[in-house]
């Protein structure tokens, strides 16, 4: 996902037993050699709420991983992951992306 355009990836977990489930998020942000003044946010959802926001910049390569915990009862709940540029998009002088690696998700505890 660029950093300098709106971006979104959903998905969904079938919950079987209520409870309490861990979710671990695996990001990594892909940029060149040289300098790059794109900043975006990220926001991550279950549910339809907010579960963690974070604002990115220029990392080439660099890995992050976040872990959550949230309440749920059995049945589907869908997940999504949003970008939202900071630095608009004539400003670009590489290529700058968020990658998502892996969402896992553990539980009931």
């Amino acid at each position: 996902m660029s950093f300098y355009e709106e971006a979104a990836v959903e998905d969904s977990f079938d919950a079987t037993f209520p409870g309490t489930y861990q979710i671990g998020l695996e990001l990594e942000v892909h940029g060149q050699f040289e300098f790059d003044p794109g900043r975006c946010v990220v926001v991550f959802k279950a549910d339809n709420r907010e579960l963690w926001q974070q604002e990115f910049g220029w990392q080439n390569h660099k890995k992050f991983s976040f872990q959550f915990e949230d309440q749920w009862k059995p049945g589907r709940h869908p997940l999504r992951l949003e970008l939202h540029p900071r630095t608009p998009p004539d400003k670009r002088q590489n290529i700058l992306e968020l990658c998502l690696r892996q969402v896992r998700i553990a539980g009931p505890k």
